[in-house]
């Protein structure tokens, strides 16, 4: 149901394809404007950005073929194929992560970059999800929606962009107030492995021993975050550097609640205005 918006001559652009490329757009201003912030050259980000899309798109799509190898072994020429999806989260993400270790090994500003692309990830994900296509369990709740051919559906998009936007504020609210390097990734890690165990409740398919698959996968994401925030925040080495502006947080004030939330307003009435038009 990802739908073509608009056509260019022969070439069709669908719905998921134009907000994937707006997410990215964004979440690189974000990250860029981060990472000078923490003392990354903005040039060094923009070309992580640029390699790690190709990256992470070779390691989910390698982790997607490897959980359905039964399947490419029948029909190895598929493999290439993206039209219709095969992607895994949990597979691009080491494979971005092992870049951003290669990529400022040599600098030491590892976990900076990390948290530079925390919030960035956050917005990126919102964005993106208002053109995709993820329905969950049939409900009668009254913002549920309608899929052809079916009843009314939880969409799943609408609470994951809105629990992903959450995420991205509170994260950006927070960012000058970092403890230590690599903080904000950590938190994010977290925020969104919490997000993916508990929309999978809404989710069809099939379960073992009562959770999807991607639900384990997201446990297993919590309890590697959990273990990696809490070696970081012990650690004896963790200081304040100056290269970094950290300061504590001011309270929210009206003015910016309002921002936020007309941004939150817009995703959502953006998602709902697409179904509608679908």
């Amino acid at each position: 149901m990802s739908e073509i918006l608009v056509r260019l001559g022969p070439v069709p652009f669908f719905s998921f394809g134009l907000t994937l490329a707006a997410g990215f757009l964004l979440g690189a201003a974000v990250a860029i404007r981060e990472g000078r912030r923490r003392g990354i050259p903005p040039e060094r980000t923009g070309d992580f950005l640029v390699l790690s899309l190709v990256v992470g798109l070779l390691g989910a799509r390698l982790v997607f073929v490897l959980l359905n190898r039964q399947y490419y072994r029948t029909f190895p020429w598929e493999v290439l194929l993206l039209q219709d999806g095969g992607l895994t989260f949990y597979g691009g993400l080491p494979a971005v992560i092992a870049l951003a270790w290669t990529w400022q090994r040599g600098s030491g500003l590892f976990y900076r970059l990390l948290d530079a692309l925390a919030p960035a990830a956050a917005l990126a994900g919102a964005v993106a999800l208002v053109g995709s296509d993820l329905f969950g369990r049939a409900t009668g709740l009254p913002w549920g929606v309608t899929i052809p051919g079916g009843a009314p559906v939880h969409p799943l998009q609408a609470y994951w962009l809105a629990g992903l936007y959450a995420l991205f504020v509170l994260l950006w609210r927070r960012r000058r107030s970092d403890r230590f390097d690599g903080e904000q990734f950590l938190y994010w890690l977290l925020g969104d492995g919490a997000l993916r165990f508990g929309l999978g409740f809404l989710r069809e398919g099939s379960r073992f021993w009562g959770l999807g698959y991607d639900q384990w996968a997201a446990l297993l994401v919590l309890g590697i975050g959990w273990l990696w925030l809490r070696a970081r925040s012990s650690a004896f080495d963790l200081q304040e550097e100056p290269g970094v502006r950290y300061a504590k947080g001011a309270g929210q004030e009206i003015l910016e609640a309002a921002w936020w939330s007309l941004g939150l307003v817009v995703l959502v009435a953006g998602f709902y205005l697409r179904m509608g038009g679908s």
